[in-house]
């Protein structure tokens, strides 16, 4: 993002992306901790980290 931001105001400058990881390696597919993301309407992040929502998966 402030990347694009930069750009936008200055359509000359020069950026440069720079990681320690290999760039192959640096995707969410990849990310060893994993990711996470609400993906329905009726999901929450309160349910899944809850212990309610812990309790009532293992139960299952």
């Amino acid at each position: 993002m402030l990347q694009l931001l930069a750009a936008q105001a200055n359509p000359n400058a020069k950026i440069a992306l720079i990681s320690k990881v290999y760039p192959m390696r640096s995707h969410t597919v990849a990310a060893e901790g994993g990711s996470a993301a609400v993906a329905q309407d009726h999901d929450s992040f309160d349910y899944h980290f809850s212990r309610y929502g812990s309790r009532r998966r293992l139960a299952v």
